[in-house]
Protein backbone atom coordinates (compact mmCIF):
# COMPACT_ATOMS: atom_id res chain seq x y z
CA UNK A 1 0.00 0.00 0.00
CA UNK A 2 1.18 3.12 -0.68
CA UNK A 3 1.13 6.26 2.11
CA UNK A 4 -2.34 7.51 -0.29
CA UNK A 5 -3.95 3.61 0.66
CA UNK A 6 -3.79 2.71 -3.39
CA UNK A 7 -1.63 -0.17 -4.04
CA UNK A 8 1.63 0.02 -6.01
CA UNK A 9 1.25 -2.13 -8.95
CA UNK A 10 3.61 -2.54 -12.30
CA UNK A 11 1.75 -3.06 -15.28
CA UNK A 12 3.36 -4.48 -18.53
CA UNK A 13 1.38 -2.65 -21.42
CA UNK A 14 0.95 -4.81 -24.46
CA UNK A 15 1.75 -2.35 -27.34
CA UNK A 16 1.05 -3.75 -31.04
CA UNK A 17 3.78 -2.40 -33.38
CA UNK A 18 1.82 0.12 -35.89
CA UNK A 19 1.43 -0.83 -39.56
CA UNK A 20 2.29 2.64 -40.99
CA UNK A 21 3.68 5.35 -38.86
CA UNK A 22 0.48 7.99 -38.52
CA UNK A 23 -0.67 5.20 -36.21
CA UNK A 24 -1.36 6.50 -32.58
CA UNK A 25 0.14 3.53 -30.08
CA UNK A 26 -1.29 4.86 -27.32
CA UNK A 27 -5.03 4.05 -28.52
CA UNK A 28 -4.12 0.82 -29.08
CA UNK A 29 -2.70 0.17 -25.69
CA UNK A 30 -3.95 -2.91 -23.80
CA UNK A 31 -3.56 -4.83 -20.55
CA UNK A 32 -3.65 -8.53 -20.08
CA UNK A 33 -4.63 -9.68 -16.52
CA UNK A 34 -2.15 -12.29 -16.57
CA UNK A 35 0.59 -10.15 -17.01
CA UNK A 36 -0.88 -7.66 -14.33
CA UNK A 37 -0.87 -10.97 -12.07
CA UNK A 38 3.13 -11.38 -13.30
CA UNK A 39 3.84 -7.71 -12.56
CA UNK A 40 2.22 -6.78 -9.13
CA UNK A 41 4.15 -5.49 -6.92
CA UNK A 42 6.50 -7.16 -4.52
CA UNK A 43 6.97 -7.03 -0.69
CA UNK A 44 9.64 -8.61 1.31
CA UNK A 45 8.52 -10.84 3.93
CA UNK A 46 10.07 -12.87 6.30
CA UNK A 47 9.70 -17.14 6.76
CA UNK A 48 10.72 -18.81 10.11
CA UNK A 49 10.66 -22.37 11.05
CA UNK A 50 11.97 -24.37 14.33
CA UNK A 51 15.51 -25.60 14.14
CA UNK A 52 16.57 -29.05 16.27
CA UNK A 53 17.84 -27.34 19.38
CA UNK A 54 14.56 -25.16 19.63
CA UNK A 55 15.11 -22.17 18.33
CA UNK A 56 14.13 -20.88 15.28
CA UNK A 57 16.20 -19.63 11.81
CA UNK A 58 14.38 -17.71 9.20
CA UNK A 59 14.83 -16.03 5.63
CA UNK A 60 13.38 -13.22 4.25
CA UNK A 61 11.79 -13.50 0.38
CA UNK A 62 9.91 -11.29 -1.72
CA UNK A 63 6.43 -12.01 -1.93
CA UNK A 64 3.12 -10.71 -4.29
CA UNK A 65 0.70 -8.61 -3.03
CA UNK A 66 -2.00 -11.46 -3.77
CA UNK A 67 0.14 -14.02 -2.11
CA UNK A 68 0.83 -11.82 0.65
CA UNK A 69 -3.48 -11.32 1.32
CA UNK A 70 -3.85 -15.21 0.74
CA UNK A 71 -2.37 -15.63 4.24
CA UNK A 72 -0.74 -18.81 2.78
CA UNK A 73 2.24 -19.32 1.20
CA UNK A 74 3.95 -22.43 -0.27
CA UNK A 75 7.57 -21.75 -1.16
CA UNK A 76 8.29 -22.97 -4.26
CA UNK A 77 12.01 -23.23 -5.34
CA UNK A 78 14.20 -26.33 -4.35
CA UNK A 79 16.68 -23.49 -2.82
CA UNK A 80 14.37 -22.31 -0.09
CA UNK A 81 16.44 -23.42 2.94
CA UNK A 82 13.12 -24.02 5.53
CA UNK A 83 10.61 -26.67 5.82
CA UNK A 84 9.20 -27.75 3.15
CA UNK A 85 5.38 -27.39 2.52
CA UNK A 86 2.91 -24.39 3.79
CA UNK A 87 3.87 -21.10 5.72
CA UNK A 88 0.24 -19.53 6.87
CA UNK A 89 1.17 -15.54 8.07
CA UNK A 90 1.11 -14.39 11.72
CA UNK A 91 -0.60 -11.74 13.05
CA UNK A 92 0.78 -8.28 12.12
CA UNK A 93 1.40 -7.50 16.35
CA UNK A 94 3.82 -10.76 15.98
CA UNK A 95 5.70 -8.91 13.32
CA UNK A 96 6.34 -6.41 15.59
CA UNK A 97 7.09 -8.34 18.83
CA UNK A 98 9.17 -10.80 16.36
CA UNK A 99 11.54 -7.34 14.95
CA UNK A 100 10.53 -4.22 16.11
CA UNK A 101 12.93 -1.77 14.53
CA UNK A 102 12.00 -4.21 11.26
CA UNK A 103 8.70 -5.49 11.28
CA UNK A 104 7.83 -7.32 7.99
CA UNK A 105 5.31 -10.22 7.81
CA UNK A 106 6.00 -12.95 8.77
CA UNK A 107 5.39 -17.02 8.04
CA UNK A 108 5.38 -19.75 9.92
CA UNK A 109 5.44 -23.21 8.71
CA UNK A 110 1.53 -24.91 9.12
CA UNK A 111 2.87 -27.58 11.57
CA UNK A 112 3.32 -24.90 14.18
CA UNK A 113 1.00 -22.15 16.04
CA UNK A 114 2.70 -19.22 17.60
CA UNK A 115 1.37 -16.90 20.51
CA UNK A 116 3.03 -14.07 22.37
CA UNK A 117 3.87 -14.99 25.52
CA UNK A 118 4.34 -11.53 27.91
CA UNK A 119 5.02 -10.22 31.47
CA UNK A 120 4.46 -6.76 32.82
CA UNK A 121 5.33 -5.64 36.65
CA UNK A 122 4.85 -1.87 38.23
CA UNK A 123 7.12 -0.34 39.78
CA UNK A 124 6.73 3.07 42.05
CA UNK A 125 10.12 4.19 42.10
CA UNK A 126 11.64 5.31 38.74
CA UNK A 127 15.20 4.70 40.15
CA UNK A 128 14.41 1.10 40.40
CA UNK A 129 13.54 1.01 36.43
CA UNK A 130 16.52 -1.10 35.47
CA UNK A 131 16.29 -3.47 38.32
CA UNK A 132 12.34 -3.92 37.08
CA UNK A 133 13.74 -4.20 33.34
CA UNK A 134 16.25 -7.52 34.60
CA UNK A 135 13.49 -8.54 37.01
CA UNK A 136 10.88 -8.73 34.17
CA UNK A 137 13.41 -10.22 30.98
CA UNK A 138 14.62 -12.76 33.92
CA UNK A 139 10.47 -13.79 34.79
CA UNK A 140 10.04 -13.86 31.18
CA UNK A 141 13.02 -16.74 30.38
CA UNK A 142 12.05 -18.58 32.80
CA UNK A 143 8.37 -18.93 31.60
CA UNK A 144 10.37 -19.75 28.28
CA UNK A 145 12.32 -22.55 29.64
CA UNK A 146 8.98 -23.63 31.13
CA UNK A 147 6.86 -24.02 27.85
CA UNK A 148 9.51 -25.22 26.33
CA UNK A 149 9.81 -28.41 28.72
CA UNK A 150 6.25 -28.51 29.11
CA UNK A 151 5.28 -28.53 25.57
CA UNK A 152 8.09 -30.39 23.14
CA UNK A 153 8.71 -29.08 20.29
CA UNK A 154 8.10 -25.37 21.40
CA UNK A 155 10.69 -22.79 20.16
CA UNK A 156 11.42 -19.36 20.58
CA UNK A 157 10.45 -17.13 17.58
CA UNK A 158 11.83 -14.29 18.58
CA UNK A 159 14.08 -12.34 21.23
CA UNK A 160 12.90 -11.63 24.78
CA UNK A 161 12.08 -7.63 24.05
CA UNK A 162 11.42 -5.11 27.21
CA UNK A 163 9.55 -1.64 27.03
CA UNK A 164 8.23 0.67 29.22
CA UNK A 165 4.85 2.81 30.11
CA UNK A 166 4.80 5.92 32.57
CA UNK A 167 0.99 5.56 34.17
CA UNK A 168 -0.36 8.32 36.51
CA UNK A 169 1.93 6.96 39.51
CA UNK A 170 3.89 4.23 38.51
CA UNK A 171 6.44 2.59 35.80
CA UNK A 172 5.03 -0.14 33.75
CA UNK A 173 7.63 -2.84 32.06
CA UNK A 174 6.14 -4.56 29.52
CA UNK A 175 8.30 -7.87 28.64
CA UNK A 176 7.12 -9.95 25.43
CA UNK A 177 8.47 -12.39 22.65
CA UNK A 178 7.26 -14.71 20.45
CA UNK A 179 6.93 -18.66 21.22
CA UNK A 180 5.93 -21.31 18.72
CA UNK A 181 4.47 -24.96 19.23
CA UNK A 182 3.48 -27.70 17.50
CA UNK A 183 -0.17 -27.55 16.11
Amino acid sequence: MTRNGHQDELKRWNLPQPADCHSSLASKATVSSSQTDIFSAMRTVRFTWPLPWQSADYCERQISDSELAAGTFTPPDAEFPGLPGVYTRLRAEMAWAIDPEHPLPTFLHESYKANIETWTLSVADPADELAGIEETRNSLTELVEYRKRTLPGSFLVSAVMTSTDQTNSTLRIWGRCVMAHPA
